[in-house]
């Protein structure tokens, strides 16, 4: 969602006159809220009883236009049923692993991505130039309601934290468990930027049981005392506090995303996913990549299957590569 953001303001200020309606999972529906360029959100559930419901809405709806963002059979079927005279969206990624090529009958528009590895926010905006939007704005933008930013206000005056500390906050969460880092490297990136820097530390993570236990695991190895915000933030609190953060060191995961769209200062990690298509490319941006980072099937497959917490790909990551990488920003900031 974070990488869509330009696409729908080029959408936006090329079709004046339209309403753009974002079709998301309820789970995303607070942070859809945060951008300023859609009209009205419909969100859904998992499951095929909600999905029939939504086919009856969308087509009730009567759109004009479906654009599908990624090749996937349920965006395709949905676009069909909304019965919009125009549906675009990409046949496969350039991957080839998400393939929708035999039901490019239902999208009036297909198109065929680049055959090169190409970041998310890049491929979303072809689909505006394709449709003859003039791309001007490349920036990710959200908005962060008052009462959020008095949330994490309140968080960090009770956390004892001053408007000059040096804040560093630590996501040690990802969708795959093949994309976290060790808990005890975190710990000593922790500890060393408490001991040299006088670094306040907060750690970021939902209420999910396995972020908890990760965090619990950070916790048991840390020397010194850090803050947890970890199943404490809804996501327009979650984005508040992380804009109070000097730099934020993160896995691949949708934090980084949304760190990114705030401008925060940033190491970001990567081991099987490809920093080609989700890193971002910024002066306050770090990225730190493994050799085996670059995209390829096995990593692919890898990535969705390893549950065993044996990432090969991320341990040859060091603390001390991210300590560097995070003393460059320091240094940046002066």
């Amino acid at each position: 969602l974070v990488c869509s953001l330009p696409l729908l303001k080029a959408l936006k200020k090329h079709f004046t006159q339209s309403e753009i309606t974002l079709l998301i999972d309820n789970k995303l529906s607070e942070l859809a809220n945060l951008c300023d360029s859609k009209d009205r959100i419909i969100g859904y559930k998992r499951g095929l009883l909600s999905k029939t419901g939504l086919l009856f809405r969308i087509k009730r709806d009567k759109f004009d236009m479906a654009v599908i963002l990624n090749p996937l059979f349920q965006g395709a079927w949905i676009a069909y049923f909304s019965e919009a005279k125009y549906r675009l969206g990409y046949v496969h990624d350039y991957e080839g692993f998400q393939n929708i090529e035999k039901l490019s009958c239902l999208l009036t528009h297909p198109i065929v991505p680049a055959d090169k590895p190409m970041h998310d926010r890049r491929r979303y905006l072809d689909i505006a130039e394709s449709l003859g939007a003039e791309i001007t704005d490349t920036a990710l933008e959200l908005l962060i309601p008052e009462k959020a930013i008095k949330w994490a206000d309140t968080f960090l005056r009770d956390n004892a934290v001053k408007d000059n500390d040096f804040i560093l906050g630590i996501n040690p969460h990802a969708g795959w468990e093949s994309k976290c880092w060790d808990t005890q490297r975190f710990s000593e990136v922790a500890d060393i930027m408490r001991e040299k820097y006088n670094a306040r530390v907060i750690f970021f993570g939902s209420s999910a049981a396995g972020d908890i236990a990760r965090i619990n695991l950070i916790k048991s190895s840390l020397k010194h005392k850090a803050m947890y915000a970890a199943g404490k933030t809804d996501i327009p609190e979650l984005a508040a506090l992380l804009k109070r953060c000097s730099i934020f060191l993160t896995n691949d995961s949708g934090p980084m995303h949304l760190a990114a769209a705030l401008g925060i200062n940033m190491v970001a990690l990567f081991g099987p996913s490809d920093v080609r298509k989700f890193g971002y490319e910024k002066e306050n941006i770090i990225n730190i990549t493994t050799n085996e980072s670059l995209y390829n099937p096995c990593i692919f497959n890898y990535r969705h299957k390893n549950s065993s917490g044996n990432n090969v790909y991320m341990k040859s990551i060091g603390s001390e590569d991210v300590i560097k990488a995070i003393e460059v920003l320091l240094r940046n900031k002066k």
